[in-house]
C-alpha cells in the first residue's frame, strides 16, 4: 500500500510546526506536542518504552530551535529551546494524522444521547458478534454501560 503524502511546515519563531496531511488539511500542532513524542533515550524506557518525562513538566513556552529532515525525507531532527534533541520518523507522525484507519468514526454525544450503549455481560462473554458491536460502540462513544457482571473480584477485567 502506497504511503500517503505528508508536509511539515516550521514557522520562524519555533513555537509551532504545521502538518499538512494527505488530504490537504492543515494542522498547526505546537513544539510541545513534538517533544512529548520523543524517543530520545533520555525520554523513553529501554525496557517498556514508556515515557520518561511528565509532558505536564515540560515548559508551556517550549519552541523547536532547530530542525533537520533527513534520510531522505523519511525522518525529522529536533532541537527544542529546553536542548532536548530527538528523531522522529515521517511515518509515526503521518500515522497520528491518518483519519482513515479503520476505526468507526466518533460520535460527539450530549446529555440527551438515548439509548446509551449498553450491553450485558453474558451477551459478549457468549457471542463474538455481540463482542464487536460492543467495542463498537465503545470507539464510537467512547464508553460502554455493561450490565449483568458478576460480583466477583477481576471478573470486569477479564
Amino acid at each position: 500500500m502506497a504511503k500517503k503524502n505528508l508536509q511539515l511546515k516550521f514557522g520562524s519563531d519555533g513555537s509551532s510546526i504545521c502538518i499538512v496531511d494527505a488530504n490537504d488539511e492543515s494542522h498547526l500542532v505546537p513544539a510541545l506536542w513534538l517533544r512529548e513524542r520523543s524517543t530520545a533515550e533520555s525520554a523513553r524506557s529501554r525496557s517498556n518504552y514508556q515515557r520518561l518525562v511528565d509532558p505536564w513538566t515540560l515548559p508551556m513556552d517550549l519552541t523547536l530551535k532547530e530542525h533537520v529532515i533527513t534520510n531522505d525525507g523519511s525522518n525529522v531532527t529536533l532541537t527544542f529551546s529546553d536542548d532536548h534533541h530527538c528523531t522522529l520518523t515521517i511515518d509515526d507522525l503521518r500515522d497520528d494524522f491518518d483519519l482513515d484507519d479503520g476505526l468507526p468514526p466518533a460520535i460527539p454525544w450530549t446529555r440527551d444521547l438515548d439509548p446509551l450503549p449498553r450491553v450485558t455481560w453474558k451477551a459478549i462473554s457468549n457471542t463474538d458478534v455481540a463482542l464487536m458491536e460492543a467495542a463498537d460502540a465503545f470507539l464510537r462513544f467512547g464508553f460502554l454501560l455493561i450490565s449483568g457482571v458478576p460480583c466477583q473480584d477481576g471478573r470486569a477485567t477479564e
